[in-house]
């Protein structure tokens, strides 16, 4: 028995060794690139439509699936107007067409963590933009009981509604779209003020 248990301190080791080692191997901030796509402003409605375009990116040095994420909040909470964002495309910079086929996360998931070393107090209530919906399979009928995540479709073509969604993230493959990307504001109603900003993170395909 004690060999035995041997045996298994010494594999629980090794497995910890290779994961410690992967998890290092993992570099976000030097393998991708962040565009500031559209720069943090701020959109002044007082009871009609304002419409706001920023500057486009060349995306000619990126590659593969990227993702944007749009950061919003008013200072009037989140009723009393409305603020949508269009991605659109174009191979020119002067004729563009609506981003089609993107996946959408609206709101964070909460992801509950518990530190088993230090009891207690020691939870914490992750917020996840997770790139689908964690799923519980039936046993009886699946065959297993692990849960996993069931990933979000790339179907989505519509104007993304960013009022009373503080974090919002979208995701699509970069490699089949025209050389520009650029995105239009649409803010209306009451609200006095909107601050806004979104950021895309990419592989590159150039060192620079």
């Amino acid at each position: 028995m004690k060999i035995f248990k041997n045996i298994l301190m010494a594999a629980a080791v090794i497995v910890a060794g290779i994961l410690s080692a992967s998890a290092q191997q993992v570099d976000i901030f030097s393998a991708t690139r962040t565009y500031v796509i559209a720069p943090p402003q701020n959109f002044g409605v007082n009871g009609g439509v304002g419409l706001w375009t920023n500057t486009a990116v060349d995306h000619v040095k990126l590659a593969g699936r990227v993702k944007i994420d749009f950061l919003t909040l008013t200072n009037s909470g989140t009723t009393g107007g409305t603020l949508s964002a269009s991605v659109y495309t174009s191979p020119d910079n002067t004729n563009w067409t609506a981003l089609a086929n993107y996946a959408l996360i609206t709101g964070p998931t909460t992801d509950i963590i518990t530190n088993l070393f230090y009891p207690g107090t020691n939870t914490c209530a992750n917020s996840v933009l997770l790139p689908g919906t964690v799923t519980y399979p039936t046993a009886a009928t699946a065959g297993y009981s692990t849960p996993y995540l069931l990933p979000l479709q790339f179907t989505n073509t519509a104007a993304i509604t960013l009022n009373g969604k503080p974090n919002v993230q979208i995701g699509f493959n970069i490699t089949d779209q025209p050389r520009y990307i650029n995105i239009i504001y649409s803010a209306g109603g009451t609200i006095t003020n909107f601050t806004g900003g979104a950021l895309l993170t990419a592989m590159p395909v150039s060192p620079f």
